[in-house]
């Protein structure tokens, strides 16, 4: 989804309903910033303490800001959490829920049902679906604070009446490693599977696209083995240029060796090119396809950047080793030059 417009880029079973586990606390947050201040002091009941994990493990009878309960909600996803904010805005979950019910038929969601306000599910009629879920994350990233929680790494705080202190951080491993993304929520129960909401920029344009609900847990890794396999290459082809200046005349292995590399770096821009339709869209052949399409202009952009890199790294390269080549051959004719003169 293009967050500015609503437009739908690319949908895959996006109107069936099912569990989607703690992205649920998007809603939660929203209606804490919507209904209470941040400066609000929030007190853990022994109810919300003891909710399961994953949680902040407060003890009953703390005492916190709102605000950094918020970040507690959404960076780490703290289930107990979720229960303290949603009885400090209703009085009780029971009563919490039925405003999350109301305001999601407000922002226009139409196969949604809430049960819980931190998304665990069992033996609940929980479930919304990737529509609507994108409905909500739309909404919510109209609001400033909302912004600045979910691109929020790391946090620390301390309870208002034991000074005891958190360091907190967030689930959301794509924050701070893929170019781009601008954070959001992930999510797990046994009946949800892996979820995830996402916001990101696409290239280096000022819009918001596809906020995706999916199933990501074997992609992160894919990511991973990408970008090092990019940062081996960079080091490898600046030590082949290191030695070229210094050794001069390197041994048949390393030059066979460096060689090799160069022509691997041929293929990388590929590489990368492969990773980045796969990445910033809905992570499936159709969705890559329509992005190629709708962007034709910032696709050649980046195509033609990669060519002028590519190009520049094989002239440094080809003249490096042009250089060794000379040298080597003014050394012998200095040699031979001296062993006339011996004679």
């Amino acid at each position: 989804m293009n967050a500015d417009t609503g437009q739908i880029i690319y949908g895959k079973n996006e109107n069936v309903a099912h569990a989607n586990a703690s992205t649920t606390k998007i809603m939660t947050c929203i209606l804490a910033l919507e209904n209470c201040k941040l400066n609000e002091k929030v007190k853990f009941s022994p109810y919300a303490a003891s909710i399961e994990p994953s949680k902040l493990y407060a003890n009953a009878g703390e005492i916190f800001y709102l605000k950094d309960l918020l970040y507690s909600l959404m960076l780490p996803s703290h289930n107990d959490t979720a229960v303290a904010i949603a009885e400090h805005v209703s009085g009780s979950t029971a009563k919490f829920v039925k405003l999350m019910n109301k305001k999601a038929a407000e922002i226009g969601c139409t196969n949604t049902h809430f049960a819980t306000p931190n998304g665990l599910d069992a033996g609940y009629n929980h479930y919304t679906t990737a529509s609507d879920l994108a409905k909500i994350a739309q909404y919510a990233i109209k609001k400033p604070m909302f912004r600045k929680l979910v691109s929020t790494g790391y946090y620390s705080f301390s309870n208002l009446n034991t000074g005891r202190s958190y360091s907190i951080g967030t689930t959301n491993a794509l924050l701070g490693n893929v170019p781009g993304v601008q954070g959001m929520k992930t999510g797990y129960t046994n009946k949800a599977g892996y979820c995830f909401v996402g916001l990101s920029w696409i290239f280096t344009h000022n819009i918001l696209d596809y906020l995706a609900y999916r199933n990501i847990s074997t992609n992160i890794n894919n990511f991973f083995d990408i970008a090092c396999g990019g940062y081996v290459f960079s080091f490898l082809v600046f030590l082949r240029i290191f030695l070229y200046l210094v050794i001069k005349r390197p041994s048949k292995l390393i030059d066979f060796m460096f060689g090799f590399i160069q022509t691997a770096l041929l293929l990388f821009p590929l590489i990368e090119l492969i990773y980045f339709s796969y990445y910033y869209t809905t992570i499936s052949t159709a969705a890559s396809i329509a992005f190629l399409q709708s962007n034709p202009n910032e696709v050649k952009e980046y195509l033609l950047q990669n060519i002028g890199v590519l190009g520049i790294f094989c002239f440094i390269l080809g003249i490096l080793s042009k250089n060794s080549k000379a040298s080597s051959t003014v050394i012998s004719n200095t040699s031979a030059i001296s062993s006339m003169d011996i004679l």
